[in-house]
């Protein structure tokens, strides 16, 4: 995780392999907020691996 304006950002890599033996991932980066019942997940963005890297609302690329 990484302190970002508002919150925290969380990336996360997912892999997935289907029964033919093809694979896909995905990177998701997860904007969280504080709140009174704890940490949540305020907006999430799911980018292909075969895109560019994940940029947040405000046009920072805070893993870059």
């Amino acid at each position: 995780m990484k302190r970002v304006p508002g919150g925290l950002a969380a990336w996360s890599r997912l892999v997935t392999i289907a029964g033919d033996g093809s694979a896909a991932s995905v990177d998701v980066l997860d904007l969280l907020t504080e709140t009174p019942a704890g940490w949540r997940v305020a907006r999430r963005t799911v980018h292909p691996r075969h895109g560019g890297p994940a940029v947040v609302a405000d046009g920072t690329t805070p893993w870059v």
